[in-house]
């Protein structure tokens, strides 16, 4: 039984060396262990900063959407990575596109933008906004997205040192403008082409006398805009 025993716990490449000098494992052999070979970590390449390229999208999680660039774009890494909002990546079409990603971190993740164009013009766009817009007013291409925290309140919660509530964010494009709340879509029509306008997210921070300093974001907006 010991034998047994003895022979199970001899890691196997030290005991196949052992029989094939034709002599039982010694402590020496026993004492090298064999290390297993590594496996390959797949590492997530989020995009970092303002990239604009050629490349194929996907879907790579209910978060997540990856930027695969074409064979030209040989300095750009294979895979990129962009987070959004999950509600945000409904109206998401995979394809080739023209993009323009831009992406930072904050006290409270990460904020993300995305624009997605063909050759029929902008197909889709969505932006995390917190505090400081990611995209530059150019990029909207007409469009202009406006939080309003003196609007309608509604308030969500409060803590000791701020209040937070929900407020209303104002879509423009030329002289047409609408209005949402969070949680609202609204079909649109500008220019002749058809557009989805969706708002996850509209929030304003009303900070009070606190101790602590308040590190976060006072502003957070999360929207989306995609063509019929």
């Amino acid at each position: 039984m010991k034998v047994l025993w003895i022979a199970i716990l001899i890691p196997p490449l030290a005991l196949a060396q052992a029989q094939q000098q034709g002599r039982p494992a010694t402590p020496e052999d026993l004492s090298r262990r064999q290390v297993p070979p590594a496996e390959s970590v797949r590492q997530e390449q989020l995009v970092t900063g303002r990239v604009q390229l050629e490349a194929a999208i996907v879907k790579s999680a209910p978060d997540r959407v990856t930027l695969r660039p074409g064979a030209g774009k040989q300095a750009a890494p294979a895979e990129m990575t962009v987070v959004l909002n999950p509600a945000a990546l409904a109206d998401l079409k995979p394809g080739t596109y023209s993009v323009l990603a831009d992406q930072r971190r904050h006290s409270g993740g990460i904020a993300g933008a995305l624009k997605l164009r063909d050759t029929r013009g902008l197909v889709y766009l969505s932006e995390k906004i917190v505090d400081v817009p990611l995209l530059k007013p150019a990029d909207r291409e007409g469009w202009t997205v406006t939080q309003h925290p003196a609007g309608r309140r509604t308030f969500v919660f409060e803590d000791q040192c701020k209040a937070v509530y929900n407020v209303p964010t104002e879509f423009r494009f030329g002289e047409q403008k609408w209005e949402l709340s969070a949680h609202q879509t609204q079909m649109v029509r500008v220019a002749n082409v058809s557009y989805k306008l969706s708002l996850t997210q509209s929030q304003f921070v009303v900070l009070k006398q606190c101790p602590v300093t308040f590190e976060g974001g006072r502003s957070e907006v999360d929207y989306t805009i995609s063509r019929l």
